[in-house]
């Protein structure tokens, strides 16, 4: 459920945090908030969670506002453009879940930190092919790579 003003907040947003906004609900869908954690989301109490994009921290007690966002051709230009970023931060967490692992678990078998896991399945910057490999042997999987053709 989404507060009236907690929308207007929202909408009030350049496309590309509305995009962001879109991608970590996405991530929320798919994974649950206690899965996703740092960087995108932190629990506050009970099942209020505050969503973290670029600039600090918007309250988050709502479920999705994708369509509607998605309706706007700047929002949904600069949702496409993150595709690519957010098909890797996707991997990368479910890859994590299936192996019941925490990004503090992860850190410890690739010999670093919780944060450098944060980092990584924050999707800022993309990860070095070695970084993905290290983080699938941690998950207890291995990396694949392949180019698809274009559609059209």
């Amino acid at each position: 459920m989404v507060h009236p003003l907690t929308e207007a907040e929202l909408k009030a947003l350049a496309p590309d945090l509305l995009a962001r906004f879109v991608r970590i609900a996405e991530l929320l869908e798919s994974f649950g908030p206690q899965h996703v954690g740092l960087p995108h989301i932190r629990p506050l109490e009970n099942k209020l969670w505050e969503m973290r994009m670029t600039g600090g921290f918007i309250m988050k007690t709502l479920k999705t506002l994708k369509r509607e966002l998605l309706t706007d051709p700047a929002v949904q230009m600069a949702y496409d453009g993150q595709g690519a970023e957010f098909s890797i931060v996707r991997e990368l967490i479910a890859a994590r879940m299936r192996a019941g692992l925490t990004q503090g678990q992860i850190a410890e078998r690739m010999g670093t930190t919780q944060s450098v896991i944060a980092r990584l399945e924050g999707g800022k910057r993309a990860p070095s092919m070695s970084t993905v490999a290290r983080y699938a042997q941690a998950a207890g999987c291995r990396a694949v790579f392949k180019l698809e053709p274009l559609a059209g």
